[in-house]
C-alpha cells in the first residue's frame, strides 16, 4: 500500500523561491514523494511559525493523523526573524508534537532544521535576533525537542547546501528562500531519511521521557509516557486505479474493503458501548470490460458506499465520536465519474479522489474510535 506523508511547514515547503510560487508538484514534499512513490498532503503556509496562526501548533490541532504514516515539519526561519521568546518556542514544538501524538501515538516525526537565514543583515549562524538567541540556538532547541520526544530531525549544519560563500545563488532572493534546484537538493537528502524512518516504524519508537503538556512530563510505572499504551489498528488502505483495463477488479476489491473496515468500527463502536452489533453488506462483481453495466456499476456503487458512509458518520455523531473543532463529523458527498467513455482521462484519476475521499473519512472516524478506545 502506498505511504502516505503530510507535511507542516513555512514558504520554503509551500515553494516560494523568493521570487514566485513554483510548480506545486516540484515543492520540496511532493519531491520527496515522487521518489519515494508516496501520496503526499503539503499543509505549508508561508509566514508562519511553530506558534501562532497557521502554525505547527495550530495545524496540527485540526489534523487526524491516523490517516496518515509519517510526518515532516519545516519550520523555524520565522521564529528567528520574526522571535518570540526562545521558551515559547519550546512549547510551541512541544504541544505540536503532543497534537500529533493525541490522534496516533506511533507515527513517526521528522523534524527538519532550519536553513540558514541571511536576513536582518545576518552573516553568521551565532548572529543574534532582537530578542537575542542566534539561529545555533534555534536548532539545538529542536534537537532537543525532538530527542525528548522520540522524533528524528535532519541537522543541515553537518553538510550545508546553504553557505554565506554560496547564498547568492542558492537562494532565490539571496536571503532565506531556495532556489527550485536548492529544494530539489534537500529533497533528495530528506528523501532516504523518510524511508528507512517508515521501514523502521514497524518498531514503535519509544520516547524516553515524553511530555503530556509543555514543560511537564507524565510516565507510568515502568517509566513510559502514555502514548505508548495505545493500540495501533490498520488504515483503510484502498487500491489506486493504475490499469484501466482492470477497474473491475479494482471497484470490487475496494468495495470489500471498505465494507469490511465499516463493519469494524460498528463492531468497535458496540463492544465500547454495549450496543447491539450493526453490520452493512454490498456485494459487487463486476467485469473488466469497457462497456455501460460498467460505468454504470460505478455510478450505482459510490452512491450506495456514500449512503452507507453517511449513516456511519450520522451514528458515529450520535455516540460523540467527532471532529472536536466542528462539534461533528460532516457528511460526504462523493461524485462519480458518468462519462460515457470508459478511457483512463474520465475515470482513473476521477475514481482514485473518490477513493481518497472515502479512505481519509474512514480513517479520521476509526481514529476518533481509538481516542475514546483510549479513555475506555
Amino acid at each position: 500500500m502506498t505511504v502516505r506523508l503530510i507535511a507542516f511547514g513555512d514558504s520554503i515547503f509551500e515553494g516560494w523561491d523568493g521570487h514566485e510560487d513554483i510548480d506545486r508538484s516540484k515543492r520540496i514534499p511532493e519531491t520527496i514523494g515522487k521518489i519515494n512513490g508516496w501520496d503526499v498532503t503539503n499543509k505549508a503556509i508561508g509566514g508562519t511559525q511553530f506558534g501562532g496562526n497557521n502554525s505547527f501548533v495550530s495545524k496540527t490541532a485540526e489534523t487526524n493523523f491516523f490517516a496518515f504514516d509519517i510526518v515532516l515539519v519545516g519550520f523555524g526561519v520565522n521564529d528567528w526573524c520574526y522571535p518570540g521568546a526562545l521558551g515559547d518556542v519550546k512549547n510551541s514544538i512541544q504541544q505540536g508534537i503532543n497534537n500529533i501524538h493525541a490522534t496516533n501515538s506511533k507515527i513517526p516525526i521528522l523534524f527538519e532544521l532550519p536553513t540558514q537565514d541571511f536576513r536582518n543583515k545576518s552573516t553568521s549562524l551565532d548572529d543574534k535576533n532582537s530578542r537575542g538567541w542566534t539561529q545555533n540556538q534555534l536548532c539545538e532547541l529542536i534537537i532537543q525537542e525532538a530527542n525528548d520526544n522520540g522524533c528524528k530531525y535532519y541537522d543541515w549544519r553537518t553538510d550545508p547546501l546553504i553557505t554565506p560563500e554560496n547564498h547568492l545563488t542558492t537562494l532565490g532572493d539571496g536571503e532565506v528562500h531556495p532556489t527550485q534546484a536548492i529544494m530539489d537538493k534537500m529533497a533528495q537528502r530528506l528523501a532516504p531519511i523518510l524511508k528507512s524512518m517508515v521501514s523502521e516504524s514497524s518498531q514503535p519508537i519509544v520516547p524516553p521521557n515524553h511530555p503530556n503538556k509543555p514543560d511537564s512530563s507524565s510516565k507510568d510505572e515502568d517509566g513510559i509516557g502514555d502514548n505508548t499504551s495505545k493500540p495501533v489498528r490498520a488504515l483503510c488502505r484502498l487500491d489506486k486505479v493504475d490499469d484501466l483495463f482492470k477497474i473491475g477488479d479494482n471497484l470490487n476489491s475496494n468495495v470489500q474493503k471498505i465494507i469490511d473496515f465499516i463493519n469494524e468500527i460498528y463492531k468497535r463502536t458496540s463492544d465500547l458501548f454495549g450496543l447491539d452489533p450493526i453490520s452493512v453488506t454490498l456485494e459487487t462483481n463486476y467485469s473488466n470490460d469497457l462497456l455501460r453495466p460498467l460505468r454504470n456499476g460505478i455510478i450505482t456503487t459510490l452512491l450506495e458506499l456514500q449512503n452507507i458512509i453517511n449513516e456511519l458518520i450520522k451514528y458515529c455523531n450520535r455516540y460523540g465520536f467527532i471532529d472536536m473543532l466542528t462539534g461533528d463529523t460532516s457528511l460526504i458527498k462523493l461524485k462519480p465519474p458518468r462519462c460515457l467513455n470508459l478511457d483512463k482521462e474520465h475515470y482513473e484519476q476521477p475514481l482514485n479522489e473518490q477513493w481518497k475521499i472515502i479512505e481519509d473519512t474512514l480513517n479520521k472516524l476509526s481514529g476518533y474510535v481509538e481516542e475514546m478506545e483510549g479513555v475506555k
